[in-house]
């Protein structure tokens, strides 16, 4: 399997496992921030978003205080994601922290 990472406009956390899911350590991890963006290798069809955004957000129910999240996802069918791709998703999740308007999934690998 392979590793996924959560990112927040304030700190980056790697899963080093994905199931069990570590819902309550997800919840504590970003309990008070403004924001966070969640980049996936996959893409759950029908629901516009990758699995771990959709496990995250699950977590964050468990969080008294819940921050904005959006979906990022890029690499898919071996494609690379590069620290460009890294940079434009924490601009746009630091935009997130600012203004509140979570948008639609971002594509990294949209225009390579």
């Amino acid at each position: 399997m392979k590793r996924a990472t959560v990112a927040s406009a304030s700190a980056w956390s790697r899963s080093e496992t994905y199931r069990p899911f570590p819902v309550q350590a997800i919840a504590a991890a970003l309990n008070g921030l403004k924001a966070v963006g969640v980049v996936d290798r996959s893409v759950s069809f029908g629901w516009n978003s990758g699995p771990l955004f959709q496990d995250v957000i699950g977590a964050l129910q468990f969080a008294p205080q819940r921050p904005a999240a959006m979906s990022f996802i890029g690499g898919l069918a071996g494609a690379d994601i590069t620290t460009d791709h890294f940079g434009r998703a924490i601009e746009r999740v630091q935009a997130l922290a600012q203004d509140g308007q979570v948008g639609e999934t971002v594509w990294l690998n949209e225009k390579d």
